[in-house]
């Protein structure tokens, strides 16, 4: 029997239930509206381009033609001429294009590789945060056709002149000031020179400028999304390559590499939102900022990344990797012998520095320059170090060493006679001690800025800025110099960054593009050191980088020269190994060859200044670690004939093996700790490997060619002894990439090998 009452009250009671659901549901959705419409009317439009562009027609900018092949006017080709942002641009491999739907840009490169076709969404052309908090992306901004004037210079080789351009008026009413922000892309040439090899890459780049001061906090030019992290294996996950700014980020999953493209970056992973942003904090006005992504081939081998990126590295560098062999005369020439800036003071051999004078300078390139020249090796340059200023300027030569007050003189006699150039050491911070001291105290009689904090002289300041920038220019265009050392930059040694020195940073960089340009093509070498850190994007301004710690070191087993190359190699691999995965280590500072009783090197060299055996191994040692930068430390009466005939073998090795030492890398372990370490490189036909046992006992060693240079293929190798390495056993001859090798090497001794492709054992392809 039914109860009907019971009915009643339950169908009340559901329908009640459903009304109060209904209107739960009803105030539910209208909370989800309004959240929608605050994040589309205030939040997301600053982020809007982070979604996934809509898809709209691409027309190919300056191409001559449609995409069905059909002619097109001429006058018509160039989009910005049609009024239209929708462009694109075709490289090796890839391709660059500019969405725009409404006034929402996008921005996408598609990669066409062995691989197959990878569209990867860039997210916003730029994005930029002012100091006072307005925030300026294309969207909010005016877009203008570009003036001949806006065209943006990218440094490096190898890239696809029909450039894309965009320029964006801003208004930011908190700060009061209209900005132009120049945009530009280009991508990897088809036809690119023939002494690289060419990665498909995507680079943009920014520039604002401003008539007004304008001071910024951020720029944003690279969002790169991660991929569908299918993989859970730590090996696909996304990493920062280092643990300093300037790093690129790795996405295994897509075989990318991208980064922002300077020392100062922060190339950061946002799991979140599993993207990869490429941004710079306190950028400065009038200066072009970059960043790229690029795409790797694991089916290269397990050194496929750093191949790669080191070739992208060669395209985008300021000059081609190449050596500089020089006399630098920090240990042998000083400005006041005992009384100049010394490790823990005066110490009892500066008695052997000479004074630095025009005489002793020509004296010592004439010496040296012909040794080597009987040894059939050519003297490229001299490095007049710290010592030929006048402490008592800024920056003026010292009229007591070099009476017609320039370096004249010196460049012009060193050029006729040994056909040597010439370079100089300058300071941004103003020097070291004694002479830092002096100086800055005229510095700031002069009003020129200085940092109270550390006591230096500060590149950010307008005032000293120009003063140091015109003597360098003065020097390259009057004094013919083509090499600066400059030493002292931002935050000093084992920097990881330099957010509190950025305006520093990148006035040193912009003296460096004018340097450049002033020198039409003449300039050989600027080396950046301490200050700086393990980021591969310094090498787009500068020649090569500090590779931070000791000048001259002890640490290990051995005489003082064994424990010195222990030390100098030990910094190599926990100062830039360990962190900037990516940094090529042949692009370093090493500090040179030592063979002198003056200063610091007498001091750590005594016992062993007349050890050959000790000198050869830090000779060999050091060229094989593929370094560019040959810096001599010598006092020329040091040297024996032997001496002069092991540094010109290592030149000579050097010269031979250039093209693959650029991409040698670190293989082994830590030599303060003891472990086997050394250097491999190679490519299609050839190959070396060198090892160091820094211990006391001998030791054994079992490795694989493909283990050591991270190749792929299956291919044959004959094996050669380097030097005067023993010989490896018979079975060791000839050798497949996965043979087992077995290398022995005597307590704090050196062994090296060099390999010849004789054939193929498969079918795959050696890279």
């Amino acid at each position: 029997m039914v109860d009907h009452a019971s009915c009643h009250h339950r169908s009340l009671l559901t329908s009640g239930l459903k009304t109060f659901r209904n209107r739960v549901l009803a105030a539910l959705l209208s909370c989800v509206v309004l959240w929608y419409l605050y994040l589309a009317m205030i939040v997301l439009p600053a982020r809007e381009e982070l979604r996934r562009p809509a898809a709209v027609d691409v027309v190919h900018a300056g191409m001559g033609g449609n995409l069905d092949g059909t002619h097109r006017d001429p006058l018509q080709s160039d989009p910005i001429r049609e009024g239209r942002a929708n462009m694109r641009i075709h490289g090796d491999r890839v391709s660059l294009e500019v969405l725009q739907e409404g006034k929402t840009f996008r921005l996408r490169a598609t990669f066409d590789t062995g691989g197959g076709r990878d569209i990867v969404d860039l997210g916003p052309l730029f994005y930029i945060e002012t100091a006072r908090g307005c925030k300026a992306y294309p969207e909010v901004c005016r877009k203008r056709s570009p003036s001949p004037e806006s065209v943006l210079t990218l440094e490096g080789r190898g890239w696809d002149e029909d450039k894309l351009r965009l320029d964006f008026e801003c208004t930011c009413s908190e700060d009061g000031v209209s900005f132009m922000v120049r945009w530009a892309g280009m991508v990897t040439k088809k036809d690119a020179p023939a002494d690289i090899v060419t990665t498909p890459v995507a680079r943009v780049a920014a520039r604002v400028t401003s008539e007004v001061a304008l001071e910024m906090r951020s720029l944003l030019l690279l969002d790169v999304p991660l991929g569908e992290g299918k993989s859970s294996e730590e090996e696909d996950q996304p990493y920062r390559a280092g643990v300093v700014d300037g790093s690129p980020v790795v996405i295994p999953e897509r075989s990318l590499f991208c980064g922002l493209e300077h020392p100062r970056a922060k190339n950061v992973i946002e799991e979140g939102s599993r993207r990869a942003a490429g941004f710079i904090l306190h950028p400065i006005s009038d200066f072009g900022y970059s960043a790229a992504v690029g795409k790797f081939d694991p089916s290269r081998g397990p050194s496929s990344l750093f191949r790669t990126f080191s070739d992208y590295i060669e395209m985008i560098r300021a000059s081609p990797f190449h050596s500089w062999l020089h006399y630098n005369t920090w240990y042998d020439l000083r400005y006041r012998p005992c009384i100049d800036a010394e490790v823990g003071g005066r110490d009892p051999y500066c008695e052997y520095s000479k004074k630095f004078t025009e005489d002793n300078v020509n004296q010592r390139i004439s010496a040296i320059a012909t040794a080597l020249e009987e040894e059939g090796v050519r003297l490229d340059g001299v490095l007049l170090d710290d010592g030929w200023d006048d402490w008592d300027t800024l920056w003026g030569v010292d009229k007591k060493a070099f009476p017609s007050g320039d370096l004249t003189k010196v460049a012009k006699k060193a050029q006729e006679e040994h056909n040597v150039k010439l370079g100089v050491w300058m300071s941004p911070f103003g020097g070291y001690q004694e002479a830092s001291r002096r100086r800055v105290l005229h510095g700031l009689k002069m009003g020129y800025e200085v940092d109270m904090e550390r006591r230096t002289f500060t590149l950010a300041g307008k005032n000293y800025s120009k003063v140091f920038s015109d003597q360098a220019l003065m020097f390259v265009e009057n004094d013919n110099v083509v090499f600066f050392k400059f030493d002292g930059i931002a935050g000093g040694q084992f920097s990881k960054g330099a957010d509190k020195y950025a305006g520093e940073v990148d006035s040193l960089f912009k003296l460096i593009l004018d340097i450049r340009r002033r020198g039409k093509g003449s300039i050989v070498w600027i080396n950046l050191t301490i200050g700086t850190w393990p980021s591969p994007y310094w090498l787009i301004y500068g020649d090569s980088i500090w590779k931070d710690g000791y000048d001259v070191g002890l640490a290990g087993w051995g005489n003082r020269r064994d424990m010195h190359i222990t030390e100098r190699d030990a910094s190599v691999y926990q100062n830039v190994v360990q962190r900037g995965l990516l940094m090529p280590i042949a692009n370093l500072m090493l500090h040179g060859i030592l063979q002198s009783r003056a200063n610091e090197a007498g001091y750590l060299l005594q016992d062993s200044i007349a050890d050959i055996k000790s000198f050869k191994t830090e000779v060999l040692t050091y060229f094989f670690s593929g370094v560019g930068l040959q810096e001599l430390y010598i006092q020329p009466e040091e040297l024996t004939k032997e001496h002069w005939k092991i540094l010109a073998d290592g030149v000579r090795f050097h010269g031979k093996f250039q093209s693959i030492l650029r991409q040698v890398q670190w293989i082994g372990g830590d030599p303060e700790r003891g472990q086997l370490y050394g250097w491999a490189t190679s490519n299609d036909s050839d190959g070396v490997f060198g090892m160091r046992n820094p211990g006391t006992f001998s030791r054994k060693a079992r490795a694989s060619l493909r283990h050591m240079w991270g190749i792929s293929g299956n291919s044959s190798w004959r094996l050669a002894s380097l030097f005067d390495t023993p010989q490896l056993p018979p079975q060791f001859a000839t050798v497949s990439l996965d043979d087992e090798i077995t290398l022995s090497a005597d307590p704090l001794s050196f062994v090296a090998f060099h390999a010849t492709r004789v054939a193929d054992n498969g079918s795959n392809n050696q890279s």
